[in-house]
């Protein structure tokens, strides 16, 4: 059996340290503003900045290595493509450029354990910062600390600047107006200044206004109305959509601009319909693992609430009907609990890969509970804008799924093309490798002549040290060239000798069997395990109505076969053509 240790190297190049020197540093550019409400000259600013520092140095700017991130924070690193790519780029060999020039620490990041890790990242590919607007080289004993002093300030910056917003959306509450954004039933007015005026001739905005719309407003009185009658959330969101009455701004992620249950449901909870006006019910945090912002659910107690009659638009007598037939409906309908806890949750094998391939939606579980649970389209089920009616229980769509990736896996010729296919990328792997490690051998007369230069500065250092006494600065720079010397004689310590690696025909094959065999055992043993390979190995599974047979789902997609743990060898997929009888 192939070990996937020795096809899968860790990494395609091992970090090469260069100390300076005579040469003239050759410099990429990195840029960052991060917000849309700024000027996108500020990118072209920065760069321009750079650009004049380096030219009063002599350095060289490489414009094919300018990178930037244009209304993006620096709070993360997650979502910074510029970032990454200049990180990238940074690890290549040999090295195309020395340093990375930015404009200052706060366009680099506003997060510092990033940022210093980030720094010694760099520092150990052998490529180091300048920071214009402070003048601060990372090469200087000393730029560490004032990295950090800085860094803490370009933190503490955006902490300070949320809690001076959230303290004004405080006060534009408590004067009523709208310190948020749009919602509907409503128009946002601005209140201008009587006498300040902005640039270009503009009256200052001193807060923002909502005043009823009263278009919408009849929708949301009809809503309640409906509600009221014994309609259910969904009933009422198909009959909206089949008037084409327009529905709020959907979120990002939903493909079809129509009303939904949840958007319903939304409607009838919101206390401002009925003249009350809520603040500081949610908070944003970002997320630490994702970088992005999520909103979670503050204390009640931290709650804020005004009358505000001007926001009324259902009164008093519509609201508590609709909230009574709501309490009606919880419960008769409602999940009945024991002890506390609701129903354990369902394992769902190909929850989250199924699309409609009518309107492109996800496909979900849309009726039904347990073992009688089925998938359908939700733009058709809950929002009567698709026309894909077609739904199967979930049991027998994995049933089918599984029966036909199994015949996939057991089919000779299939399993001979995918051999044909892995040893073709097999070897491709091994000649590069084998490529890569001959350029390190290459450059090792380099990296020994570097190592006889840091033995030179530690001597230098140290006799400096007999000398004169030992100062926090020749500390300092005697422990960053120790730390170097120490890398480089790591790394000069790895052979750099070419594999020399064959397989035989019967060996991948062998090899091919025993992954389709793991495979199967997997999709047949544990939910759990089962639905988590499936994750990893199947992007999307599009199941369309067929136009002959009522009763058919036609299926399209691949799964991929070998997964390695970095992602690669991933193009021999076995083509899911078949299909599902939904009945």
């Amino acid at each position: 059996m192939i070990a996937a240790s020795v096809i899968m190297p860790k990494g395609k190049y091992s970090p090469v340290l260069s100390i300076g020197t005579d040469a003239k540093p050759r410099c990429a550019i990195y840029a960052r503003y991060s917000s849309d409400m700024q000027r996108a000259a500020s990118i072209d600013d920065q760069i321009r900045q750079c650009k004049e520092k380096a030219g009063s140095k002599g350095w060289l700017v490489l414009e094919e290595h300018i990178y930037k991130d244009a209304a993006i924070s620096g709070a993360s690193v997650i979502g910074r493509s510029g970032l990454a790519k200049l990180l990238e780029a940074a690890q290549q060999r040999p090295r195309p450029f020395d340093c990375v020039l930015i404009d200052d620490t706060s366009r680099f990041g506003r997060h510092l354990p990033q940022t210093l890790a980030m720094t010694e990242q760099l520092e150990y590919l052998g490529v180091f910062l300048y920071f214009v607007t402070l003048d601060l080289d990372t090469r200087a004993a000393s730029s560490r600390t004032i990295h950090t002093v800085t860094g803490l300030m370009d933190e503490q910056y955006v902490k300070s600047l949320s809690e001076k917003v959230h303290r004004g959306q405080r006060g534009r509450f408590l004067n009523k107006c709208n310190p948020s954004g749009r919602c509907y039933g409503y128009r946002n007015v601005p209140i201008l200044h009587p006498s300040k005026i902005m640039e270009y001739g503009r009256p200052a905005v001193i807060g923002v206004e909502q005043r009823v719309l009263e278009e919408e407003a009849k929708i949301v009185r009809r809503i309640f109305e409906m509600y009221s009658t014994g309609s259910s959330f969904t009933k009422i969101a198909k009959k909206l959509n089949a008037e084409g009455v327009l529905s709020p701004q959907p979120s990002r992620t939903r493909k079809i601009r129509a009303w939904h249950m949840s958007g319903v449901r939304d409607v009838l909870f919101n206390v401002r319909y009925r003249g009350i006006a809520r603040w500081n019910r949610l908070q944003t945090l970002r997320n630490p693992y994702t970088g992005k912002r999520e909103q979670a659910l503050r204390p009640e107690k931290d709650w804020e609430c005004i009358e505000n009659g001007q926001l009324r638009i259902v009164s008093d007598e519509l609201w508590d009907k609709a909230h009574e037939q709501n309490k009606r409906a919880r419960e008769k309908l409602g999940f009945k609990r024991l002890g506390g806890i609701n129903r354990a949750q369902q394992v769902y094998l190909f929850g989250g890969l199924l699309e409609c391939g009518v309107c492109g939606t996800n496909m979900t579980i849309i009726s039904g509970s347990r073992k009688y649970a089925r998938y359908g389209c939700p733009n058709h089920r809950f929002r009567a804008v698709c026309s894909n009616a077609l739904t199967i229980r979930y049991s027998r769509l994995e049933a089918q799924l599984i029966e036909a990736i199994a015949k996939k896996l057991a089919n000779p010729q299939m399993k001979e093309m995918i051999s044909r296919n892995f040893d073709e990328q097999l070897r491709n792997l091994l000649l590069e490798e084998q490529a890569h490690l001959e350029t390190i051998e290459e450059e090792r007369s380099q990296l020994t002549s570097e190592r006889s230069n840091l033995q030179r500065q530690a001597e230098n250092v140290i006799k400096a040290i007999s000398q004169h006494g030992l100062s926090d600065s020749l500390s300092a720079q005697l422990r960053i060239t120790e730390s170097k010397l120490q890398q480089l004689e790591k790394h000069l310590e790895k052979p750099a000798r070419p594999l020399k690696l064959s397989f035989a025909e019967d060996e991948i094959q062998l090899f091919v069997e025993q992954e389709a065999t793991d495979f199967s055992e997997a999709l047949a043993g544990d939910r759990l395990l089962a639905r988590q390979e499936l994750q990893k190995r199947i992007s999307k599974l599009i199941l369309t109505p067929s136009t002959e047979d009522g009763g058919v789902f036609e299926v399209s997609g691949d799964v991929r076969l070998f997964v390695g743990a970095d992602g690669g060898m991933q193009s021999n997929s076995l083509e899911i053509c078949s299909a599902l009888h939904s009945f």
